[in-house]
C-alpha cells in the first residue's frame, strides 16, 4: 500500500494522538528553553490540562511545586539528555504531582531542535508494589508469630514428656513399694 505524503502525515498525527502512551513534543527556543509544541490525548488525560493551555508554554508549567524529593522533576535537566528516567514528577492541572517513567529522545527537524518525551503511567504499578510490600510485611509478621507459637508448643510438649516420664517413674516406685 502506497500512501501519499499527505496521507502519511495524517496517519502519523493520528498515531501520535491515539497512542496508548503519553507523548509530549517540545521544541528548543532561541533561549534554550523547552517549549511545548504538542501533547497527545493520553498526556492530556493524565495531567488534566487542555492543549491550548500547554502549547507555547515552557516546560516549567509542568514542574510541580510540591513533590516527593526522591522523584526527579520534569525539567530541562532531564530534557538535556536522552534516555529513560524513572519516577519523574509532573504537575497536573489541579497542582498535584503525578509520578511517571519517561523516555526522552532529542532530534533535529528543519534546523530546529526538538525533544519527544514518552511517558508511562506507573501509578498502578507503584500501587501494586506498595500493596505487595504491605502483604510481605504482614506475611513476615504472621510467620514470626507462627514461629513463636511453634516454639511455645514445642516447649509445652517437652514439658509434657518430662512430666510423663516423672509420672511413670513415680508409678514404678509406687509399684515397687507395693511389692515390697
Amino acid at each position: 500500500m502506497n500512501l501519499s505524503t499527505e496521507s502519511f502525515q495524517s496517519l502519523c498525527v493520528s498515531i501520535f494522538h491515539e497512542a496508548s502512551v503519553a507523548f509530549l513534543l517540545l521544541s528548543v527556543d532561541e533561549n534554550r528553553q523547552f517549549r511545548i509544541v504538542s501533547a497527545n490525548k493520553k498526556f492530556l488525560d493524565l495531567t488534566h490540562f487542555d492543549i491550548q493551555s500547554l502549547v507555547d508554554q515552557t516546560i516549567t508549567i509542568l514542574v510541580p511545586e510540591k513533590y516527593n524529593r526522591r522523584h526527579r522533576l520534569l525539567d530541562s535537566h532531564i530534557l538535556e539528555h536522552e534516555g529513560m528516567f524513572e519516577d519523574v514528577a509532573c504537575r497536573t492541572q489541579n497542582d498535584t504531582a503525578i509520578v511517571l517513567d519517561s523516555n526522552v529522545r532529542r532530534f533535529v527537524f528543519q534546523d530546529r531542535q526538538f525533544a519527544l518525551v514518552v511517558f508511562h503511567d506507573t501509578s498502578e504499578k507503584k500501587k501494586l508494589e506498595e500493596e505487595l510490600l504491605h502483604k510481605h510485611f504482614d506475611l513476615r509478621k504472621a510467620y514470626e508469630e507462627l514461629e513463636t507459637t511453634y516454639k511455645e508448643l514445642h516447649a509445652a510438649q517437652e514439658n509434657l514428656r518430662s512430666t510423663q516420664t516423672q509420672l511413670v517413674q513415680v508409678e514404678k516406685m509406687a509399684s515397687i513399694g507395693l511389692l515390697a
